[in-house]
């Protein structure tokens, strides 16, 4: 007994390493894996391991879409509601006037706005426009003659020297009524050729105006302008024919001798002379 007791010591004492040596290594190897598992863990990246859930095997993986983002510069825009199918009202237009320019001739169509107001005496040479609705044969543009008179359609011939448009007008809607029901009129002058006033001397333009309006003597000199240093603004000469009437600008300004200074308004032909 005594003679196995040291061997039998000797292998207990074996065992027991072996067994502590073999439960270190478990201990090792549990962690080994743990340590593997955490830092695939950690560095596989969220989104991959979302896709990689969510899509089969062999399939694309899903795409999310981004957020949409509010456009902050057109909030108006964003807070109106969708509306389909809206209408649009379209603007009324003016069936006579829509069908006289339609039907009236292509040098109808052309013409500019009207150049004298409404207070203008037509004269000879002066271009008119006579419009007619629905009569595309009386719709056109008129040259006053020498003598006065201007030569119309249906109306035949009509003096228009002396008259103003709107008295004209109401001239050949008269002449028209005769052959037509309501004839609807317009008539404007587009060029004047019959009157006209100068401006000589000390002034910055000079030469030949047209006289399309009521015109005055102020008027006149406020679209020349005198030339500062030359002209005799207190000896103003206005010319009419053989009559002369003097002007004097400076005492006019200041409200001076208005009984000799008289603002006269121009006719056509007179002569508005600026000494130096």
């Amino acid at each position: 007994m005594n003679l196995l007791l040291p061997r039998y010591r000797k292998q207990r004492s074996r065992n027991w390493r072996t067994h502590t040596a073999r439960g270190g290594l478990r201990s090792f190897s549990l962690l080994a894996v743990c340590a593997i598992f955490w830092t695939g863990a950690l560095g596989y990246p969220p989104a991959a391991r979302a896709q990689n859930d969510a899509s089969p095997s062999g399939s694309q993986p899903a795409v999310v879409p981004a957020p949409a983002v509010p456009d902050r510069a057109a909030p108006e825009a964003q807070s109106l509601p969708e509306t389909p199918n809206a209408k649009v009202d379209a603007p009324k237009v003016d069936a006579p006037k829509a069908v006289a320019e339609k039907n009236a001739p292509a040098g109808a169509k052309a013409t500019t706005p009207s150049v004298g107001g409404k207070s203008y005496i037509i004269g000879p040479n002066d271009v008119l426009s006579v419009k007619v609705w629905n009569q595309a044969q009386i719709s056109a543009i008129y040259d006053v003659h020498l003598d006065g008179m201007i030569s119309i359609p249906l109306v035949g011939e009509i003096k228009a020297e002396g008259l103003t448009a709107i008295q004209l007008k109401q001239a050949i809607t008269e002449r028209l009524g005769e052959v037509l029901t309501e004839p609807n009129v317009d008539v404007s002058v587009l060029k004047i050729n019959s009157k006209h006033y100068r401006v000589y001397g000390g002034v910055m333009r000079g030469g030949e105006f047209v006289l399309a309006e009521r015109t005055t003597i102020m008027d006149a000199l406020a679209l020349t302008n005198f030339r500062d240093g030359f002209a005799k603004t207190n000896k103003i000469e206005l010319r009419r024919g053989k009559e002369k009437f003097l002007f004097n600008y400076k005492d006019f300004i200041k409200g001076r001798n208005m009984d000799k200074n008289i603002n006269r308004e121009l006719q056509d032909g007179d002569e508005i002379i600026v000494p130096e």
